[in-house]
């Protein structure tokens, strides 16, 4: 057995690079990961490792304290075939950062011939795995990891699994606490593609790409929002909603919504207004149709700049508020919040996103 102290995130050093040569170079069958938080960017770069490495099985059992694991991370997990199961404390929060691989799971979740272990400080999540200064051992080779097996099954055993049920709770608790949190908070840990919203405009936003997937999944969303750049209409300003951020609108407005009849909606003066909302095949937009005496649409088509949200309201007959926000602090944390969590997308004349 061969022991290593691997120092990340110094000198050109990723751990993910150095989880993967180790992997190579031992070839387990099996790996199990314990962490405390884990990100969709994080899955995604460990599941490359575990399919290059033919790996066969992979297990992952993830901290969910404080909110920082994005159930879309444990749903990414489990569709990529991994066994996912939620690690509890019961007098703290759940804090390993332990992969383990052998040849094969046994009973308990133990492993069967441990071969490679990496404990250390490195989370799975992008920054951990690729940015932040992280120190831990890698151990290779067969025998003398005393220990290793039984401490992997004992996580195990202790965690809880991951059913849609409880995947389907976690997500509407995370997407509600998201909105309360200043975006500055989430982007720390790394949740999608960046650690930095500080001067995230939507300018910005235009020269990214959109990520693959966001922290939850859209039916989870309260509010979606769309730039003012352009819309059509004269008797009505007629704003387009991007189809992604639009089926969010539809989910919003919930079972009235048929795409033919007129949606209640409440405006920032107080007033509830009718308004057609529908999907247009030819260019896959949704658009409301949104009177011209409606707080902010006389700004909107001299200016062409700020963003439109479209939030649900309470149970009752109007589903769904419209706000039209200028350009300032608001839409900026607005854009932020979005560009965190992955849920944004943009078209050649619009960002857009829900949360």
């Amino acid at each position: 057995m061969s022991q290593e102290v691997i120092l990340s995130g110094l000198n050109g050093v990723r751990l993910s690079n150095e989880l993967s040569r180790a992997i190579r170079s031992e070839g387990p069958l099996a790996i199990g990961i314990a962490s405390g938080f884990v990100s969709v960017v994080g899955v995604e770069i460990f599941e490359k490792i575990v399919k290059r490495q033919q790996v066969r099985e992979c297990r992952l059992v993830a901290g969910i304290d404080m909110m920082i694991t994005p159930p879309q991370a444990l749903e990414n997990a489990s569709d990529y075939g991994w066994k996912v199961r939620i690690g509890k404390s019961p007098l703290g929060i759940f804090h390993p950062k332990l992969v383990v691989g052998g040849k094969r799971f046994g009973v308990y979740g133990r492993i069967v011939e441990p071969s490679f272990c990496y404990l250390g400080s490195g989370n799975l999540t992008k920054p951990g795995l690729t940015q932040n200064v992280e120190c831990g051992v890698c151990m290779r080779g067969k025998g003398g990891i005393e220990g290793l097996s039984e401490t992997f099954s004992n996580i195990w055993q202790n965690a809880h699994k991951l059913t849609k049920t409880f995947l389907s709770r976690y997500s509407k608790e995370f997407a509600s606490h998201s909105r309360s949190q200043k975006p500055k908070e989430f982007s720390k840990v790394g949740l999608t593609d960046t650690t930095d919203v500080s001067d995230v405009s939507t300018q910005q936003l235009r020269n990214r790409q959109p990520p693959k997937h966001g922290a939850f999944n859209r039916v989870f969303a309260n509010a979606a929002w769309a730039g003012l750049e352009s819309f059509t209409g004269e008797y009505r300003f007629q704003l387009e909603f991007p189809r992604d951020a639009g089926e969010v609108v539809r989910i919003l407005i919930g079972d009235r919504y048929t795409g033919q009849n007129d949606v209640i909606v409440k405006c920032t003066d107080g007033q509830k207004k009718a308004m057609r909302y529908q999907y247009y095949h030819h260019n896959s937009m949704f658009r409301l149709n949104i009177q011209n005496d409606v707080p902010g649409v006389a700004w909107a088509r001299q200016n062409r700049q700020g963003i439109a949200v479209v939030q649900r309201l309470a149970r009752g007959s109007t589903p769904i508020s419209l706000r039209i926000l200028q350009p300032g602090w608001e839409v900026d944390e607005i854009i932020q919040r979005s560009f965190v969590l992955g849920t944004w997308g943009k078209t050649s004349t619009r960002a857009y996103g829900w949360f």
